[in-house]
């Protein structure tokens, strides 16, 4: 997984955004990612245990520090921003039209 956060990061931030020659599905060349194609999603941030004061997060404090989950979502989150790669955050949010 931080060699796939690291990999999605570097991406991000060198460019450029076109396949290079001989890159692509057989194997030949890292991908590049097209920028106009690119987006970076994050679902659910939930602050129950992403937040020091969450209710969950004293369950999964050491997990947390261990992958560096709030830091790698942070340097993706950045990377996105520096390089105009369009950035989405998916939050779970329940309305009226969700019901009870």
């Amino acid at each position: 997984m931080k060699r796939t956060l690291s990999f999605l990061i570097l991406l991000l931030s060198v460019g450029p955004f076109a396949p290079p020659a001989g890159a692509g599905a057989a194997g030949k060349g890292a991908p590049v990612l097209e920028k106009t194609h690119t987006a970076v999603l994050i679902t659910d941030p939930q602050n129950e245990f992403l937040r020091e004061d969450g209710k969950l997060y004293k369950l999964l404090a050491d997990n947390l520090k261990e992958l560096g989950t709030i830091d790698n979502i942070e340097k993706l989150m950045d990377a996105a921003n520096k390089t105009g790669v369009t950035l989405v955050v998916d939050p779970l949010v329940y309305t009226a039209i969700d019901g009870d």
